[in-house]
């Protein structure tokens, strides 16, 4: 739960009412919802999940979340920050509200080192978008498809990728099977909903967990990107 899902949800609809004038451009969690990363990631230890990459929204509250969900648990030693994947801003009739935007990133940095202080700063990662110093405008706008056709490319899966296939080529008969790369992607709610993402038919709470695999169909063209699909999609 970030700040501003308490916001609307506060007085019985009167939360609603205000939100044009309450709201924060890039919120971050409540108790609640420490509480409830810290639970998801303990679900995910007792699954006996290891996760190769975890990545997170350029936003604060998906930070703070990664942290507590991965870190905490010791599931990941690094988050590390992605493009495309932020929430989509809510709009007030026609009117679109400054809000699910992120701040500036050395605006974030002060504000995560001050609630939480440099254990958690150096957690973070953002050397897959420019580093500390980057735009967090060139994260934008969200897109499934942006986000996903970023990550095939990425150097870091290009070299888990190869780690696995590897593996898979030394093991000998009766050795078990080389686990998939698993990578964690903390995001929104909203954003889920996209057509080219999960497109989710209903909003997910914020203690969903999905999962999905990535389908990769070699696109057989010179000079054309392969096709990236998500697909055994469930939660």
């Amino acid at each position: 739960e970030s700040k501003n899902n308490a916001i609307l949800s506060a007085g019985k609809g009167l939360g609603a009412v205000l939100y044009p004038w309450k709201h924060i451009q890039d919120p971050y969690i409540t108790d609640k919802g420490r509480d409830v990363a810290r639970e998801n990631g303990k679900r995910l230890v007792d699954a006996g999940i290891e996760f190769d990459l975890v990545l997170s929204s350029g936003m604060i509250r998906t930070m703070e979340t990664s942290y507590f969900m991965f870190v905490e648990t010791e599931l990941a030693s690094k988050v590390h920050i992605a493009p495309f994947i932020s929430e989509i801003p809510l709009n007030v009739g026609k009117v679109a509200l400054t809000e699910n935007i992120p701040l500036e990133r050395s605006a974030q940095i002060k504000h995560l080192g001050k609630a939480h202080g440099s254990a958690f700063l150096n957690s973070l990662d953002f050397s897959l978008v420019g580093g500390p110093a980057g735009d967090n405008q060139e994260l934008l706008p969200p897109s499934g498809d942006a986000f996903l056709n970023w990550l095939y490319k990425q150097p870091v899966l290009e070299d888990l990728i190869a780690a696995r296939e590897k593996a898979d080529a030394d093991r000998e008969e009766g050795d078990p099977p080389v686990p998939p790369v698993r990578i964690g992607v903390v995001t929104h709610s909203n954003f889920l909903m996209m057509k080219d993402t999960l497109h989710l038919e209903s909003k997910p709470s914020n203690a969903d967990i999905w999962t999905a695999t990535l389908h990769v169909m070699p696109s057989g063209a010179e000079g054309r990107d392969d096709i990236l699909a998500l697909t055994d999609l469930t939660g």
